[in-house]
């Protein structure tokens, strides 16, 4: 299993506007090989200051930053940064195989990561900043949308791809991953935000079990929170298709997407 992680440590109240997207797109603008401080100055916005940024675990071919993610590739994230098990390269082309993989880093023991998945140590990309907000800044807004080419085939396998986005520090007592599945409506808070479902492959999906599970603990009722872009030609597909659509819906190599 692949996995993600972005760590913020806040030093007031979580806000302003910082936009994450796990995905790419073919004609949007990105580059590759992003370093830490470009990432944090992607983030950056009015009210903010990022500090401290860290590309701590991953190559550099799998973080950069990107624009016109939605006129460009039908992504709901229009400029942000881009980390992936992949490479940015890969991740920014259109979808053309149910089962695009790259070995980048190997096996990693992130105890964040584990907490949401035991098994989320393979081509983990990390990055951590520090954040500062200004005087009259009293929310953190974070757009983010988790990819992964293990769906559709691997929904309910041990191949359960993660995400998490973990804050501490300032008021906190604890490091809470806020990567969770839930709608607008709701009111999340640190009483209660392990009541929700974290960011992977087996928790956010098209609501049914792939071809290739193996009895692995599945959710499958968060499907109103997936993009399903599992498409190919004909001449592109084998044993591992696992695909009810008839087009692509975003212009991204991975099979499936979370809304934002």
């Amino acid at each position: 299993m692949k996995a993600f992680k972005l760590i913020s440590r806040v030093t007031t109240v979580l806000t302003a506007a910082m936009v994450f997207a796990i995905s790419g797109e073919a004609a949007a603008t990105y580059l590759s090989g992003a370093t830490a401080a470009q990432l944090a100055s992607q983030i950056q916005g009015p009210g903010i200051t990022i500090t401290n940024p860290k590309l701590s675990v991953g190559k550099a071919s799998q973080a950069g930053t990107f624009s016109n993610g939605i006129a460009g590739a039908g992504l709901e994230v229009d400029q942000g940064i881009i980390l992936t098990t992949m490479d940015v390269k890969t991740a920014f082309q259109a979808n053309s195989s149910t089962h695009t993989s790259i070995t980048n880093s190997g096996s990693s023991t992130d105890a964040d990561l584990l907490a949401i998945d035991s098994r989320s140590r393979y081509d983990t990309v990390v990055f951590s900043f520090d954040v500062t907000l200004g005087a009259n800044t009293r929310l953190l807004m974070i757009d983010y949308q988790f990819a992964s080419e293990e769906y559709n085939e691997w929904v309910g396998s041990q191949f359960n791809d993660a995400f998490g986005f973990f804050v501490s520090g300032g008021d906190l007592n604890q490091t809470y991953n806020i990567a969770r599945v839930v709608d607008d409506s709701s009111i999340v808070t640190t009483q209660n935000i392990f009541n929700y479902d974290t960011v992977t492959v087996n928790n956010v999906n098209r609501g049914s079990i792939g071809s290739q599970s193996n009895g692995a603990p599945v959710i499958l009722t968060n499907s109103k929170y997936f993009i399903d872009n599992c498409y190919l030609p004909k001449a592109n597909r084998d044993s591992y298709y696992d695909c009810t659509q008839n087009k692509s819906m975003t212009n991204v190599e991975f099979d499936g997407l979370t809304h934002r």
